[in-house]
Formats: structure tokens, C-alpha cells, sequence
């Protein structure tokens, strides 16, 4: 309302954020058991990846800015669609995409790519961050793993969403993978197959 003070609407604004939050951690939650309980719903239709990553460029590119990182997108034109259950595909692009620009430092870069790779698409996203102790990687879509190196910097995670990551890209058919070197950064990808 006009009537509010500025100060009164950043800690509405702040509140907001941290309600959104907390449902996206119960949310996440809820996911975890389903997928132990083989109970978690998937509602698969022809989705244009290429569509919902426009929507997450424009979603991130604030974000990143304010990061002093820099989104580079390389993309095949015309790609075809894949069957998939399109809420929780696009969940996996915002993980992969969120965790690149959060662990990025030093103004560094995150690359986004979608290609036709023989009868898939591929998914991948590389930054130029903090990457993950090699003793360390074998454990990465363990439930509620992070990485030793991770928490000198402080930020938010559960060490959830790459867990379930794995699960809705296998259930999907699907193939998920990542690399990473210490200290150079990393690149988590997914391959699903094409309609």
C-alpha cells in the first residue's frame, strides 16, 4: 500500500521470501519421501526445454548480476521435445543452474548449454568455481550431502536437490552425470531422449 513506510515493506519483502523458502524446503522434504516410499507422482507431457530454459535465464540473470557472474547460454535452435514431466525437469535446470552461479566466485562465469546429441537432448550447465574435492564426488547425489570445500562460503543448501535431481532424470529415462576439479569449477549434465 502507498501508505507503508520503505522500511516497512523491505522486511514484508523479507518475510515473503523467507515464507517461499520454508514451503520450498517442506516441499523438498515431502519429495524425499515419496521418492523413498516409490510414491512420487509424474505428470509427463511434451516439453520444450528450450522454452522453460528462456524463462530461467530471465529468472536468473538478476541473480547472477548481483553475484558478478556471468550467464553465457549456448544453444542448438530448433530442438525438438521430450516427454517429460515438465515442473520437475525445469526443478533439475534450476538446481544445476542456481548451485553453478552460488559457487562461483571472483566474477567467474556459468555456461548453459542445450544440444541434440544423437536421440537426446543434453543439458548442461559449467561454472568456473569452487568445484568438488575429488575424495568427495562419488558421494554427490547422496541425500543431504555438501561438499567439505562448500561451507567456508556460507550458502543456504540441504544437500537434497541433486538427490532427487538423479531420481526424476532416471525415472524419466534419462542419464545424469556431473564433473568437477577443485578449485576450476564444474559441470553437471543430463541427457533426455528426444519424443
Amino acid at each position: 500500500k502507498p501508505e507503508l513506510h520503505h522500511e516497512t515493506e523491505v522486511h514484508l519483502l523479507n518475510l515473503h521470501d523467507a515464507s517461499n523458502r520454508m514451503i520450498r524446503l517442506v516441499n523438498t522434504l515431502l519429495d524425499v519421501t515419496r521418492i523413498e516410499s516409490h510414491n512420487l507422482i509424474f505428470q509427463q507431457e511434451d516439453v520444450s526445454l528450450t522454452k522453460e530454459l528462456q524463462k530461467l535465464i530471465a529468472e536468473f540473470q538478476r541473480y547472477a548480476e548481483a553475484s558478478h557472474v556471468t550467464l553465457v547460454l549456448d544453444s542448438d535452435s530448433n530442438l525438438p521435445f521430450v516427454h517429460a514431466d515438465r515442473q520437475r525437469t525445469t526443478m533439475v535446470m534450476e538446481t544445476f543452474i542456481d548451485n553453478a552461479i552460488r559457487y562461483t566466485t571472483d566474477s567467474g562465469t556459468v555456461t548453459i548449454r542445450l544440444k541434440k546429441e544423437g536421440s537426446f537432448i543434453r543439458f548442461s550447465v559449467s561454472d568456473t568455481g569452487v568445484g568438488i574435492p575429488r575424495v568427495q564426488q562419488k558421494n554427490i547425489f547422496q541425500k543431504f550431502f555438501r561438499a567439505s570445500n562448500v561451507m567456508q562460503y556460507q550458502t543456504e543448501g540441504t544437500g537434497i536437490d541433486l538427490f532427487i535431481s538423479k531420481y526424476v532424470i532416471e525415472t524419466l529415462r534419462g542419464t545424469i552425470g556431473f564433473s568437477s576439479e577443485q578449485s576450476k569449477g564444474s559441470t553437471f549434465w543430463f541427457l533426455l531422449p528426444i519424443k
